[in-house]
């Protein structure tokens, strides 16, 4: 994800090795995609995954930060100077841009690999996250399918950004 604000870039990364072993094709047609494979996936405790800043002009790491699981969530920056993410341990983060140290944490109790949304309504910021049931079958974490709501305090932020 880019951010204007900060002119930094931010990125999620999965650490999961899998051996994936070719099986005789049957019914391929040609010119259409084709992928027909066993695949043996290494064990959940077995992986782990970054969030990390880019400088957007020079590339330059800012800073990095583990995780115990696959960093699947998308990132949210925002206006307001805080950066949204969540992973397969179904953590819910709010980072600082600029060191990458945690602000917040909720364990949403499922896998979250969808987006994460910010959105203001009559004044008051809110903060959505889907969250379980979202096709990460190999995490064993999965849940109920669910969106989260967060609703900040009214004297969070800025005035009038997200």
């Amino acid at each position: 994800a880019y951010d204007p604000v900060a002119r930094s870039v931010y990125i999620n990364t999965v650490h999961w090795c899998a051996i994936w072993t070719a099986t005789e094709p049957e019914g391929k047609k040609p010119g259409s995609w084709y992928v027909e494979a066993n695949v043996a996936m290494d064990p959940l405790d077995q992986t782990s995954g970054l969030t990390y800043a880019l400088d957007a002009a020079t590339g330059k790491e800012l800073w990095k930060r583990e995780a115990r699981r696959p960093m699947v969530g998308a990132i949210t920056p925002t206006a307001g100077g805080i950066v949204l993410t969540g992973g397969g341990d179904g953590m819910f983060l709010a980072l600082d841009p600029k060191t990458g140290a945690e602000l917040y944490r909720f364990n949403t109790g499922a896998a979250i690999s969808g987006g994460i949304a910010t959105y203001m309504v009559a004044g008051r910021q809110y903060v959505a996250v889907a969250t379980g049931g979202v096709g990460l079958q190999p995490f064993g974490e999965i849940g109920a399918p669910t969106v989260i709501v967060f609703a900040l305090p009214p004297e969070t932020g800025p005035s009038g950004t997200p």
